[in-house]
C-alpha cells in the first residue's frame, strides 16, 4: 500500500516513453494493493495497465483490465473511452463482430450513433464528401482554425479517434461504404483543429482508402504528410504506422525498392513504440513488396 501512489507515477513515466516492461512491472505493484484503493485510483490502475498489456500483445489480461476499469466508470465520455480501447483490443484478437460493437456502442454513449440504416448511411456519407471536397480546395479557411483545447475541440478529437478505430473494423466487415464513411468522418472532423496525432491517424488511413480507389500517388503523399505530423509530435507508434500505410501504396505503384526501405522503417519504429499487432502487419506488407520485388 505505501508503495502504491510510487509505482502508480513510475508506471505512467515508463509507459510514456515506451518502457512497457518496467510500466507493467510497476502496475502490477499499484495492483496488488488496489482493493484497499479509491474507486478513482482503481480505475487509473486499471486503465493504464490495460493499456500497457494491449500495446505487448497481451489481449485477454488487457480486456479484464478495461472490463474492470469499465465497472468503475461514471461518466459517458469516460465509458466511451473504455469500450473504445475494448474495440481494439477485439480487433487486435481478430473478434471483429466484438471490435464493431464496442465502437458504435463508444459512440452512442457520446450521443453520436452510427446511421440506423443505408439511407440514412448514404446521406451522411455524400455529406462528409463534400466537406471533404471542401477542406481539398478551401484549406486556408475550412481547417486547422479552430481550437483544440475547447471543450467541442476535445469531444471532436475524441470522437475522431473512435472512428478511427471503427473504420479498421468495418474494412473486414461492412463493405466499402459504412468504411468510407468512418473515415470521412474522421477526417473532417480532425482537420479542423491543428496538427494532432488524430489528423496524422486520418492521414495514414487516407493512404490505405486512397490508395484503394485508387490513387496510389495521393496516398503516399498523405503517409509522408502523416509520418511529418507524427515526427513534430515526438510519436513514435505514428510515425511506423505512417511508414507501414506507405509501404502499401509504394507497393500498388511497383517502387519495390522504395516500399522495402519505408516497411523496414516501420518495423523498426513500431518495435520501438511496443506496438506488436502493427509491427507484425509492417512485417506482412513489406514481405509482399520484397515478394514482388523478387
Amino acid at each position: 500500500e505505501r508503495a502504491r501512489p510510487y509505482s502508480l507515477v513510475a508506471a505512467e513515466q515508463a509507459s510514456s516513453q515506451n518502457a512497457l516492461d518496467v510500466a507493467e512491472q510497476q502496475f502490477e505493484i499499484a495492483r496488488r494493493s488496489a482493493e484497499s484503493a479509491d474507486d478513482a485510483t482503481r480505475f487509473r490502475i486499471a486503465e493504464g495497465l490495460g493499456d500497457v498489456l494491449m500495446t505487448r500483445g497481451r489481449y485477454q489480461r488487457a480486456n479484464q483490465q478495461f472490463q474492470t476499469a469499465r465497472s468503475l466508470a461514471k461518466e459517458n465520455a469516460t465509458l466511451a473511452r473504455i469500450d473504445g480501447k475494448r474495440g481494439y483490443v477485439s480487433f487486435k484478437q481478430g473478434d471483429m463482430a466484438n471490435s464493431v460493437s464496442h465502437f458504435e456502442r463508444a459512440l452512442s454513449e457520446l450521443g453520436f450513433p452510427p446511421p440506423s440504416s443505408s439511407i440514412m448511411l448514404t446521406i451522411a456519407l455524400a455529406r462528409e464528401g463534400v466537406i471533404q471536397l471542401l477542406h481539398t480546395y478551401f484549406p486556408q479557411w475550412l481547417t486547422g482554425r479552430r481550437n483544440a483545447d475547447s471543450d467541442r475541440g476535445r469531444m471532436d478529437l475524441f470522437r475522431a479517434r473512435i472512428y478511427d478505430g471503427l473504420g479498421y473494423s468495418y474494412w473486414f466487415t461492412q463493405g466499402p461504404i459504412p468504411t468510407l464513411w468512418t473515415h470521412l468522418r474522421h477526417m473532417n472532423l480532425a482537420e479542423r483543429y491543428p496538427a494532432s496525432i488524430e489528423l496524422g491517424r486520418a492521414c495514414a488511413a487516407h493512404a490505405v482508402m486512397i490508395t484503394a480507389i485508387p490513387f496510389a500517388r495521393r496516398g503516399v503523399a498523405y503517409a509522408e504528410r502523416s509520418y511529418r505530423i507524427h515526427e513534430n509530435l515526438g510519436d513514435r507508434l505514428g510515425q511506423g504506422k505512417a511508414r507501414s500505410f506507405q509501404t502499401f501504396s509504394l507497393l500498388a505503384l511497383g517502387r519495390f525498392r522504395e516500399g522495402v526501405e519505408a516497411g523496414r522503417e516501420a518495423i523498426r519504429l513500431l518495435e520501438q513504440a511496443g506496438d506488436v499487432w502493427e509491427a507484425n502487419m509492417a512485417r506482412i506488407i513489406v514481405s509482399l513488396t520484397m515478394y514482388f520485388q523478387g
